[in-house]
């Protein structure tokens, strides 16, 4: 079977004295009998890839002879036993090898981007991934009548090489402020790209402070005073490009200094977008095209 190789070759990237060493960490094969971390992992590892979304179709496609799986030195996965390593299993070996594999991506991966910037550029955001509440109690999202329940995942993305530099999973009604104000950081001259659910001014403020530049989506109420305009090519969309001090009683004392305002519509779909940055003047035109 032609996935079957494709499946081997990815399994492979992974050295399988890194990852028992990581199990050994984590006393994760303790008294194991019947399914140890190296068949757990791969059973995840492949209905993940193959979009197999139940214990039942992960236990069925392993018992498919043509597949070879003892190859790898995986035992046979029931769904009983994985159900059971799912729930016991120490989850900072897949932690520890999520990391491990970030690593090594980086090792390789190339660092390339088209914009003219010192340091690394970041997009930050978080995706919610639903769950069934009734296995899942812990994840409540919504009113547990509904019977929704669900995780977020907060993550930067390195622009230059699509990998992630962070992954933290939370419950779904978690803030997305809430945890770039704990738990996320960047480094001096970083570039952070980020939507209107990261617009708090006093975070931002930390932001600029620690030398990290950030782009932004201004919000509506958003109050401001202008004090340099600059000329821009309309014929690119661009409908502003201004230096503003923000001005409400709350944001201007939260936000000491200036901001760049840049407006746009775009020419095909006439959508209006008003971005906000702490990156006032541009060293080149390829940096203000950027923004």
């Amino acid at each position: 079977m032609a996935f079957s190789t494709v499946f081997h070759q990815v399994v492979k990237l992974i050295p399988r004295t890194e990852f028992e060493s990581i199990v050994a960490k984590h006393n994760g094969d303790h008294r194991v009998r019947s399914m140890n971390c190296w068949t757990w992992f791969n059973s995840l590892l492949f209905g993940q890839l193959t979009g197999h979304d139940s214990i039942r179709a992960i236990e069925r496609v392993f018992a498919h002879q043509d597949l070879k799986m003892a190859t790898l030195g995986l035992a046979p996965v029931r769904k009983s036993t994985l159900a059971d390593a799912n729930e016991k299993r120490p989850v900072q070996v897949l932690e520890d090898l999520f990391q491990y594999t970030l690593k090594r991506a980086y090792a390789v991966a190339p660092r390339k981007h088209r914009f003219r910037f010192t340091g690394d550029v970041f997009a930050l955001d978080s995706s919610t991934i639903e769950l069934c509440l009734m296995l899942c109690p812990w994840a409540r999202f919504h009113h547990e009548k509904t019977g929704k329940g669900a995780v977020k995942l907060h993550t930067a993305i390195d622009v230059a090489n699509d990998l992630p530099q962070f992954v933290i999973i939370t419950d779904g009604r978690q803030h997305d402020m809430k945890v770039a104000r704990e738990q996320i950081s960047f480094k001096p001259n970083d570039t952070v790209l980020m939507d209107k659910a990261y617009v708090d001014y006093a975070w931002m403020n930390d932001l600029n402070i620690g030398g990290v530049t950030f782009v932004t989506r201004a919000k509506k109420n958003c109050h401001f005073k202008v004090v340099e305009s600059r000329e821009v090519n309309r014929t690119l969309g661009l409908r502003a490009d201004q230096t503003i001090y923000l001005t409400s009683a709350i944001a201007g004392k939260k936000y000491e200094g200036k901001l760049r305002r840049v407006s746009y519509r775009d020419p095909e779909t006439g959508k209006w977008l008003v971005f906000l940055t702490n990156k006032l003047r541009p060293r080149c035109d390829d940096d203000c095209e950027a923004l």
